[in-house]
């Protein structure tokens, strides 16, 4: 069904092609396949691609516009986005309990288990040292840095966790 949308918004050569999700519900081959379908559109016309799959954004993206809260927060390569996160990404291993502590104050963007316990990756919350050394910083460690930063700057509380010190996370 996606091709053939796709398909029929190519009959009359648009300029302008806008896709919102275009991968969600795909294989992983399919998912490559079409990916590899935007690429080729992007090299005569304008694509702009919806999606929070920041595998898609890797995958297709020269320049990535960030909007949170209804604002532009970035613009730019994804790897720029990646090299202003420098320093805020960890990952350490630690128990079941340190584990579950570090979620309250950090958000936590994997949890693998490991013959030694837990190895956990994630972004430092504002004002927090990191529980273990520093890695380089996935996209979506990335982007999580990013809205962290716009929503001190403008007071605003994050969505789905939370970043103070103590308190259980938030759902929403």
């Amino acid at each position: 069904r996606q091709r053939i949308g796709i398909a029929r918004a190519l009959l009359a050569a648009p300029p302008l092609l806008i896709v919102d999700e275009p991968t969600t519900g795909l294989d992983i081959e399919s998912r490559q396949q079409f990916r590899e379908i935007i690429r080729e559109l992007g090299r005569d016309r304008l694509v702009v691609l919806s999606t929070h799959l920041t595998a898609d954004v890797e995958a297709v993206a020269g320049r990535l516009l960030l909007l949170h809260r209804g604002l532009l927060r970035f613009d730019g390569p994804p790897a720029l986005l990646v090299e202003r996160a420098a320093g805020s990404a960890f990952e350490s291993v630690v128990d079941e309990s340190e584990a579950r502590r570090l979620s309250r104050i950090h958000r936590l963007t994997a949890r693998v288990r490991v013959g030694g316990g837990i190895r956990v990756r994630g972004v430092t919350a504002i004002g927090e040292a990191a529980p273990g050394p520093h890695v380089e910083p996935t996209l979506e460690e990335a982007f999580l840095i990013e809205l962290q930063r716009a929503d001190q700057s403008t007071g605003h509380r994050p969505r789905g966790f939370s970043f103070l010190r103590s308190q259980p996370a938030s759902v929403g």
